[in-house]
C-alpha cells in the first residue's frame, strides 16, 4: 500500500474536491476536504524510525472522569484516540510513539506531533472542538505536525448521571481512527486476528484538512465482542475503531419490564395486566413473553407518569428497580409494550378505537388502539414533566400508521418496527416500506425513528444483509428520523463483512460498500485467496439479487415488517450447481493459503458458518417429508402422565430420534428422542434425552434446554398450535397463523406437562387433548402436520442455540413448508 503521496505543484493551496484528493479512498468513509492550512509535508516514519510524539491532554480528561463517575472508559475519546494512534504505528512500524502534554519541555525533541484533541496547540491553531456538533471531527496539518480533533463528551458537559454506555461523544477518537484507515493503513474488520496493519517504513502526509461527522446520530453497533474470535485482543474497546456511538438519549426497548414491575408492585397486577374477556390474566411470573400492559385503562396512564415516572425522577430506588434494564433519561421517556403478540384487546373502553375493517390484519388490528394510548400518555407526560418527551415504538399489532385522525402532541416521538435491508432490492418491499413510512411522518407532522431486522437463519442473507443499509437510509429519506435507527441483526463476527459496510453507512448512507470489500479481501486473506473469496462473495449477490429477490412479486404493507425469504424460494435461487460453485470457491481459497498463517486463521474463521450453510443447502434439495405413525393405545392400555416412561404401552410406540435441524452431521451426546400415541381424547407424547439438562428456572427459550411439539390439524396449514416447556416444567403455549408465525397466547384446557430429570438424562411426558385444541378426534389413518423441536439454548440472545427436531426446518423451527406428517394409525397397527 502507497505511504507517500505527492501533490503536484499546480494544485498545492487549492481546495481539493473529495473526488480529486489522493487521500479520498472509496474503500474508506466518504470526508469533505478543505483548502489546507498550511503547505507543510509530515514526515511521520523514515527508515523505519518514528519522528512524532502524540500530543494529548489526558489528565483534564481523567480529571473530569475522577468528577462525574459517569464518564467511563468508553467515552474517554482522547484517552481511546491516543490507544489507537499508538496500536496502529507499533503494528505497522513495531514502534509505539510516546505521549507527552501539551506543555512537556519534552516536545521540543521531536520533529513533528500527532496532537488529540482540545489542548491549548489545538486552540492556538484556530479549532475550538466544543463548537463542532457532537461526534464531528477536524484534521488537519501544521508546520509541526497534524491535529486531530473533535467534539468530545469528555471534556464537555453533555454527559449527565442518567446516561447509558451506549450514550458516547468521541468526536477525536473518531478522527484518530479515520486518520489511522487514512494514512497509515490500518483496517478494523473485526476484533483480534480481524484487524489488518500493514508494514510501514516510510510515511510522509502531505498538506491536507477535512472534516467528518455521522449522518445518524444513533450508529451503535451491539454486533462486536471478541468472543470465539482467535487470536489477542489488540483494542481495549474495539467498537472505537468502528465509530461506535451515540449523540442521542433516543432509545427503544420493552420498558417497562413487567416481571420486575409486578415483583414491585404485586398488589397492581390487575391494573397493569390486560385482562380479556374470558376472564386470562396476561402475566406471566415466569418469562418475558406472556406479559402484557392494559393500555385500554386510563388509571394505567395516570400510574405510569404519577407514580413510575414521578418517583423514579425522585430517586425512588424501588420504582429504579421496577422499571429493570431500561429506565428513564434526563430527554426521554420510553414506553414499550411486552413482547407478546394479543390481537384481541376489545373491552368498552378499547370499542371506539377498533377499526373494524383493520380487525384481522395483524400489523395493524390496534393501531388506533395504541395511537389514543400513546397520545393521553404524551399528554399527561407533559403536565407532569414539560421538559421530557415519550419515545414508543410502531411494532408488531400497531406497526401500521392508524386509520382515524389524531392530534399529535409534540412531545411524542416515534419508532416504526420496519424493514429489512437485505430485501431493499426488492421494488415490492421498497413500495410498501416507503408507503409506511411516509404515511407515519404524515400523520405525526415530523419525521419517524426506525428499528430494522436482519435476516440471520442462513448465513446467505446474514453474510450480504449489511451491504444494502446505505440504500435502505437513502430509500426512507426525508421521512426518517435522523436521531435514531436501530438495526437488530444479531452479533454473529463470523459474518463481519456484512455488519462492517451496515454500520458504515449508519455513519454515512454513501459509503461504498463494494468498494470496501473488494479492497478487503486479498488484505485479510492474500492475492490469491482473495480473489476467491471476491468471486464466492459476489456470487452470493449475484444470485441473491437476480435469481432469489426476484421470485418476491407483492408485498402487502400489512406484510413488510420483517423481510421473508422462504426456504423453497431461497434454495430455488440457490440451486445445486450453485451451491457446489460457492464451494469449490471456498475450496480454492483454502488451498491458497499457508497453513497455520494469520491468512489460514482468518480463513477457517471465515469458513466456520458455511461449512454448515453448505450442508443445509445440499439437504434440503434432497428433503423428503418425515412420516411419524402415531400408535393408537388399545382400549386397556392406559398411560399415566408423570413424567417417567414407564407405561408398557410406551414401547409400542415408534421411537423417533430428532436429528440437526438444518441437517448437518452435528451429533447430539444427548440423543433426544420422541414417541407418540393417541386414544379418542388426544395425544400423548414422551420425550427423552440421555444428558443432564441446561436447567434455568423461569427461562423456556433463553439459558436452558427445552421440548417444543407443533401441530398443525389436517392437512391446510392454516394455523398450528406450539407448546413448549423446560426441565422444570415452566410451559409456553400460544397458537399462531401460518402467514408470519406471531400468534396468541393459548389456554388449552387438559394439558398437562410432567417433566423428570437428573444427572443422567431428562424425561418427560406430555398430554394434549383434543378438546383443548377445539379439534375433533382425527380419523385413523388422517394426517395432521407438525413438529417436534429439542433445544439447546446455550445463551441470553439465542444465537449460537442448536436445536434437534423431526423435521429439517433449516432452523426456523415454525416453518410449516418443511414440517412433517404424523399420521394417526388404528388399532393393531
Amino acid at each position: 500500500m502507497k505511504k507517500h503521496v505527492l501533490i503536484p505543484a499546480a494544485l498545492t493551496g487549492l481546495t481539493l474536491l473529495a473526488a480529486e484528493n489522493p487521500y479520498a479512498n472509496p474503500a474508506l468513509n466518504p470526508v469533505t476536504f478543505e483548502k489546507p492550512v498550511s503547505r507543510n509535508r509530515i514526515e511521520l516514519v523514515k527508515d523505519g524510525e518514528l519522528q512524532f510524539a502524540i500530543v494529548c491532554d489526558l489528565a483534564a480528561e481523567a480529571g473530569k472522569a475522577a468528577k462525574e463517575k459517569f464518564i467511563v472508559k468508553v467515552r474517554k475519546s482522547a484517552t481511546l484516540a491516543a490507544e489507537g494512534i499508538q496500536h496502529a504505528f507499533a503494528s505497522a512500524t513495531g514502534k509505539k510513539p510516546v505521549i507527552l502534554k501539551p506543555d512537556s519541555p519534552k516536545l521540543e525533541q521531536y520533529h513533528y506531533w500527532i496532537v488529540l484533541g482540545d489542548n491549548p496547540i489545538t486552540r492556538k491553531h484556530g479549532l475550538d472542538p466544543s463548537k463542532l456538533e457532537p461526534e464531528e471531527f477536524k484534521v488537519f496539518t501544521f508546520d509541526r505536525g497534524i491535529i486531530i480533533a473533535g467534539h468530545d463528551g469528555s471534556r464537555t458537559d453533555y454527559y449527565n448521571a442518567l446516561d447509558v454506555p451506549r450514550i458516547r461523544v468521541n468526536g477525536t477518537a473518531h478522527g484518530a481512527f479515520d486518520f489511522c484507515e487514512r494514512f497509515v493503513g490500518m483496517r478494523y474488520y473485526y476484533p483480534k486476528i480481524g484487524i489488518y496493519a500493514p508494514k510501514v517504513k516510510n510515511l510522509t502526509v502531505d498538506p491536507v484538512c477535512y472534516r467528518d461527522k455521522p449522518f445518524l446520530k444513533y450508529h451503535n453497533s451491539y454486533a462486536l465482542g471478541p468472543k470465539n474470535i482467535p487470536g489477542k485482543q489488540q483494542l481495549s474497546e474495539f467498537g472505537a475503531a468502528w465509530r461506535n456511538g451515540a449523540s442521542t438519549r433516543v432509545f427503544i426497548a420493552h420498558t417497562p419490564q413487567a416481571r420486575p414491575l409486578a415483583a414491585a408492585y404485586p398488589d397492581k397486577k390487575d391494573l397493569l395486566f390486560f385482562r380479556s374477556k374470558s376472564g386470562n390474566l396476561y402475566y406471566n411470573p415466569q418469562a418475558h413473553m406472556g406479559n402484557y400492559f392494559d393500555v385500554t385503562n386510563p388509571a394505567f396512564i395516570d400510574f405510569f407518569v404519577d407514580e413510575l415516572v414521578a418517583k423514579f425522577y425522585a430517586g425512588d430506588p424501588k420504582v429504579k428497580a421496577a422499571w429493570g434494564r431500561f429506565v428513564p433519561n434526563s430527554e426521554y421517556v420510553g414506553f414499550g409494550q411486552c413482547d407478546t403478540f394479543l390481537a384481541d384487546l376489545e373491552n368498552e373502553r378499547s370499542k371506539p378505537y377498533i377499526v373494524e375493517s383493520r380487525k384481522n390484519l395483524r400489523t395493524g388490528c390496534l393501531s388506533d388502539v395504541y395511537a389514543h394510548f400513546n397520545i393521553e400518555l404524551a399528554k399527561k407526560l407533559k403536565q407532569r414533566f414539560p421538559d421530557k418527551k415519550l419515545v414508543t415504538s410502531a411494532y408488531s399489532t400497531r406497526t401500521l400508521p392508524p386509520v382515524r385522525k389524531y392530534d399529535w402532541p409534540d412531545n411524542l416521538r416515534m419508532l416504526i418496527c420496519m424493514g429489512c435491508p437485505v430485501m431493499t432490492p426488492s421494488p415490492a418491499y421498497r413500495k410498501a416500506w416507503k408507503n409506511v413510512f411516509s404515511e407515519w411522518r404524515r400523520i405525526t407532522g415530523r419525521p419517524v425513528g426506525n428499528y430494522c431486522y436482519g435476516v440471520g437463519l442462513y448465513a446467505i442473507t446474514a453474510g450480504i444483509q449489511g451491504r444494502y443499509m446505505g440504500e435502505f437510509i437513502k430509500l426512507l429519506g426525508d421521512d426518517l428520523w435522523k436521531e435514531f435507527i436501530f438495526f437488530d441483526a444479531g452479533h454473529d463476527n463470523h459474518f463481519y463483512y456484512s455488519y462492517y459496510p451496515a454500520y458504515r453507512a449508519m455513519w454515512n448512507p454513501g459509503f461504498n460498500a463494494q468498494a470496501a470489500l473488494d479492497e478487503h479481501w486479498p488484505l485479510l486473506y492474500g492475492p490469491e485467496a482473495g480473489k476467491h473469496l471476491k468471486e464466492f462473495y459476489d456470487l452470493l449477490v449475484t444470485t441473491w439479487e437476480k435469481k432469489a429477490v426476484p421470485q418476491i412479486k407483492t408485498v402487502t404493507e400489512a406484510a413488510a415488517m420483517r423481510g421473508n425469504i422462504t426456504p423453497r424460494q431461497l434454495y430455488t435461487a440457490f440451486d445445486l450447481k450453485t451451491i457446489d460453485k460457492l464451494d469449490s470457491l471456498l475450496k480454492k481459497a483454502k488451498k491458497a493459503v499457508k497453513p497455520g498463517s494469520i491468512e489460514a486463521q482468518r480463513l477457517n474463521y471465515f469458513l466456520e458458518p458455511w461449512k454448515k450453510q453448505l450442508v443445509t443447502a445440499r439437504a434440503y434439495h434432497q428433503i423428503q417429508t418425515p412420516v411419524y405413525k402415531v400408535a393408537r393405545l388399545n382400549p386397556q392400555e392406559k398411560i399415566q402422565i408423570d413424567g417417567s416412561g414407564n407405561d408398557p404401552a410406551w414401547q409400542r410406540a415408534e421411537l423417533c430420534e430428532l436429528r440437526e435441524c438444518q441437517g448437518n452431521e452435528y451429533k447430539f451426546q444427548e440423543k433426544p428422542a420422541v414417541r407418540m400415541m393417541w386414544n379418542d381424547q388426544g395425544i400423548y407424547l414422551l420425550f427423552t434425552a440421555l444428558k443432564k439438562p441446561l436447567v434455568n428456572p423461569g427461562k423456556i427459550f433463553r439459558v436452558s434446554d427445552s421440548w417444543e411439539f407443533m401441530v398443525s390439524p389436517g392437512l391446510k396449514k392454516q394455523y398450528h398450535y406450539q407448546f413448549a416447556f423446560n426441565p422444570v416444567g415452566d410451559l409456553y403455549q400460544a397458537q399462531r397463523d401460518a402467514v408470519d408465525g406471531v400468534g396468541g397466547q393459548l389456554n388449552c384446557p387438559g394439558l398437562v406437562v410432567k417433566s423428570k430429570y437428573d444427572d443422567n438424562g431428562w424425561t418427560a411426558e406430555m398430554f394434549v387433548p383434543f378438546s383443548g385444541l377445539r379439534q375433533k378426534q382425527p380419523a385413523p389413518y388422517s394426517v395432521w402436520f407438525g413438529n417436534v423441536v429439542y433445544g439447546q439454548h446455550r445463551t441470553s440472545f439465542g444465537y449460537q442455540d442448536m436445536f434437534a427436531s423431526f423435521a429439517l426446518t433449516m432452523r426456523n423451527n415454525q416453518n410449516m413448508d418443511q414440517w412433517g406428517q404424523f399420521k394417526f394409525m388404528g388399532y393393531g397397527d
